[in-house]
C-alpha cells in the first residue's frame, strides 16, 4: 500500500532505462501521498533518507551529497566517524586509508592511528582517527577529498517509463507518487465494484431464502422438501411451486438445507444477515458514487 520504489530505492541499468533512485523516509512518503491525495496540485519535496544515517547535503532536485557524520574532540585531537554513506562500508574505506597512509606521497602526516573501536555491533559505528596537535577540520577535509566513500555525490535518475508512443520519460518523485495515487484510486474503486457484485449476489440468494422461510411460506417450503426425491427435484419444485417468485439460483442456494433448519430461528438469522449485508452494500454504493470517499478510504488504509 506504499510506492515501494521510493521506500527501498533501486539501482538498475538497461537500454535508455537506467535508474538510480535513493530510498526515502516512510513517514515523509506517507505525508506527501496524503497531501497529493487531498490536493493533486500540491507542491511536495522529498529528501532522501539513507538507512546508514549519514549527513545529506541537497544540491538540487536531482543531486545531493552523502557525507559521513563525525565527532570532533579538540582536547585529545580525535576524529570519530559514526556512519558511512549509503552502500559504502567502513571496511572498504579503512583499506583505502591504509593504502593512503602507506604511501609517503599521499600520507596525511597529522594522522597517528585509525581503527574501529566500538565494543558491540549494536553500539553503532565508531571509527576513531587519532591525530597530532593540528587543525582537525583541515585533516577531515583532506580525508574526505582523498578517499571516495566518506563523501559521495549522488545524482538521481528517477523511474524511467515508456509511454504509449514508445518514448522514454523520467518520472520525478512527485510524478511517481501521482501515478501511484491514480493506480491506487482506480484499484480501490475496482475492488469496491467487485465486492458490490459479490455482496449483491449473496443478498439476492439470502432474499430468496428469507422469502421461502417467511411465516406465510414456511410450511409450503417444508412440504416441497419432503415431497422431493433429490436435490435437483427440490430446485425444480421450488421454482415451479412459487410460480417464478423464486429463481433457480435461489432454489439452488437453499437446496442443501436440512429439514430441521427450515424453521423460524433460521428465518430470523437470515433476516439479520440481510440487514447487515444491506448496510455493507449501501456503504459500497456511497464510496463508488463519490471519488472523495474512495480517496478518504485510501488515506485511512494506507
Amino acid at each position: 500500500r506504499f510506492p515501494i520504489i521510493l521506500l527501498n530505492g533501486t539501482t538498475g541499468i538497461g537500454y535508455t532505462l537506467s535508474s538510480d533512485i535513493p530510498p526515502y523516509n516512510i513517514n515523509e512518503v506517507a505525508d506527501a501521498t496524503i497531501k497529493l491525495l487531498k490536493n493533486p496540485e500540491a507542491k511536495v519535496k522529498l529528501v532522501p533518507d539513507l538507512p546508514t544515517g549519514c549527513d545529506i547535503i541537497i544540491e538540487d532536485e536531482n543531486a545531493f551529497t552523502m557525507q559521513s557524520s563525525f565527532e570532533i574532540d579538540m582536547v585529545n585531537y580525535v576524529i570519530t566517524i559514526t556512519n558511512t554513506p549509503y552502500m559504502w562500508f567502513i571496511e572498504k574505506l579503512d583499506d583505502q586509508l591504509r593504502i593512503l597512509q602507506d604511501n609517503p606521497a599521499t600520507k596525511i602526516n597529522e594522522i597517528i592511528s585509525f581503527d574501529q573501536e566500538q565494543e558491540r555491533l549494536e553500539d553503532g559505528l565508531r571509527y576513531v582517527i587519532r591525530c597530532k596537535q593540528c587543525n582537525l577540520y583541515k585533516v577531515l577535509e583532506t580525508l574526505f577529498k582523498r578517499i571516495k566513500g566518506f563523501r559521495v555525490r549522488f545524482t538521481t535518475t528517477n523511474m524511467v517509463v515508456v509511454d504509449n508512443d514508445f518514448r522514454t520519460k523520467e518520472f520525478t518523485p512527485r510524478q511517481i507518487l501521482r501515478s501511484w495515487i491514480n493506480f491506487r484510486l482506480a484499484y480501490k474503486r475496482g475492488w469496491f465494484l467487485r465486492e458490490l457484485v459479490e455482496k449483491s449476489a449473496r443478498y439476492d440468494m439470502l432474499s430468496g431464502k428469507l422469502f421461502m422461510l417467511s411465516p406465510e411460506n414456511l410450511d409450503k417450503t417444508i412440504g416441497i422438501f419432503r415431497s422431493s426425491n433429490n436435490k435437483e427435484e427440490i430446485i425444480q419444485n421450488l421454482v415451479k411451486g412459487y410460480n417464478g417468485k423464486v429463481t433457480s439460483s435461489q432454489a439452488n442456494f437453499v437446496k442443501d438445507l436440512h429439514l430441521y433448519e427450515l424453521n423460524k430461528a433460521e428465518y430470523a438469522t437470515t433476516k439479520k444477515k440481510i440487514a447487515a449485508l444491506k448496510d455493507e452494500i449501501d456503504y459500497i454504493h456511497e464510496n463508488v458514487a463519490d471519488p472523495d470517499k474512495i480517496r478518504d478510504v485510501v488515506i485511512e488504509e494506507d
